[in-house]
Parts: structure tokens; sequence; C-alpha cells
């Protein structure tokens, strides 16, 4: 596991962050869509859910990286936990994209191609 450091932990932690925040700010921006287009249209609930409680999301990334720490650190730690800490790191990056994905960027995406933000 010679690929799996201290520098590449971080690395994934912030880009999580970074996932996070850009699906805050655009369930904030597609919420912002949805109300100056038309009122009739009903929000989805997952996107309110995102903009108003995903800053809460920001401290799971932290969670992950001490634990990745602690399994990196630990002398016997086995190589099947340290391949554990990393997959659980990457396939919660995928889970906050998919997320990201259905709550904001493709509501905005569908929103735009519709022509319905004009």
């Amino acid at each position: 596991m010679e690929y799996f450091t201290a520098r590449n932990t971080v690395i994934l932690a912030l880009v999580q962050e970074g996932v996070i925040t850009l699906g805050v700010l655009g369930a904030g921006a597609s919420i912002k869509m949805y109300r100056d287009a038309s009122s009739l249209m009903q929000l989805p609930q997952i996107t309110t859910l995102l903009c108003d409680y995903g800053w809460l999301l920001l401290g799971m990334p932290l969670i992950w990286t001490v634990y990745a720490f602690r399994e990196l650190r630990r002398e016997d730690a086995s190589t099947s936990r340290r391949v554990l800490a990393v997959t659980s790191g990457i396939l919660f990056l995928l889970g906050l994209m998919i997320l990201v994905w259905y709550a904001s960027i493709g509501r905005m995406l569908m929103f735009i191609v519709r022509g319905d933000s004009f």
C-alpha cells in the first residue's frame, strides 16, 4: 500500500469537502432557479435538505480522515483494513457525487435544457 500515504488521504478528504461545498452551493442555485421560474413547480425535497442542512456533511470527511490516519499509522493493522479505509473514502466520495448530481447539478441542467429558467 505504498500509494496510500498521508498526502493522498488529505487530497481525498479535500476533494470530499469540495464536492460537499459544490453541492450546497448548487442546491441553493437550483432553489433560486425554481423560485424565479415558476411558483407552480414542486421543489424537490432533497434539494431543500441539501441547501438547508448540507453543511452538516462537512464533518464526515474529517471523521473519515481520522479513521484512515488511524489505520495507516497502526503497525498491527492488516493490509485488508488499510484497503478498507481507502475503499470507504472512495465510496463516500462517489456517494457524495451522486447526491450532488441528483440534488443540484442534474436539476439545474434539466431546468436549463427544458428552457424554463428564462
